[in-house]
């Protein structure tokens, strides 16, 4: 997996088939294929590989991108929950 650090407010785009996206450190915004999520740090969210990514950072932040190697079941570290709070 490849890590990219991102300031406050820094937009950052791709487009990959099935990807996992990695919040390292701080928060991030994301969108994927309509569906908007926020990752805290240690969260992680697989993307559905349909449409561009478009990933803000809330603060700054530090995330990892990288495609899957095998398949396999996922497992999706994302709580709603922290996605509400503050």
């Amino acid at each position: 997996m490849s890590s990219t650090l991102l300031k406050s407010k820094q937009l950052f785009s791709f487009k990959a088939a099935a990807t996992w996206i990695h919040c390292e450190m701080g928060q991030i915004w994301l969108t994927d294929d309509g569906q908007d999520v926020i990752l805290a740090c240690g969260e992680k969210w697989l993307t559905r590989g349909k449409a561009p990514i478009v990933i803000e950072a809330l603060q700054d932040s530090k995330i990892a991108i990288g495609e899957i190697q095998h398949k396999s079941t996922p497992v999706f570290n994302y709580h709603a929950d922290s996605a509400l709070a503050g």
